[in-house]
Parts: C-alpha cells; sequence; structure tokens
C-alpha cells in the first residue's frame, strides 16, 4: 500500500464498526456512507469506541 488511500481502497478494506447505544445508532462514518450509498466490508462490530481498539470486545462478522 502507498502512502495514501483512495476512497475505494478504504471501502474494500475490513472495517470495525462501532454501533453505539440501546438503540444501536450506526456512527457518523456508517451514517455517511448510508447517506450517499456507499458500502464497505465490516470485519468486526464493537459496542463502544473504547471497545473497538480491544479486539476482545469484538463481535465477528
Amino acid at each position: 500500500m502507498s502512502d495514501s488511500l483512495t476512497f475505494e481502497q478504504y471501502l474494500d478494506m475490513a472495517h470495525v464498526v462501532v454501533i453505539i447505544g440501546d438503540k444501536r445508532t450506526p456512527a457518523f462514518e456508517q451514517w455517511f456512507l448510508d447517506r450517499y450509498g456507499y458500502a464497505r466490508k465490516v470485519g468486526a462490530v464493537a459496542p463502544d469506541f473504547s471497545s473497538a481498539a480491544s479486539p476482545s470486545w469484538w463481535r465477528r462478522t
């Protein structure tokens, strides 16, 4: 991979997605992608941003 990342490369990578709160509200980047019709690969789901840094909390998809 080069020093820069294209939007297409970003979408093609596996992501750890944070779903916030009891209502399972998506974080901003997911809202943005949904709003503009883009999809990305979801590799794992975390319950909050702190947990996203700790693979032991991830629910793999």
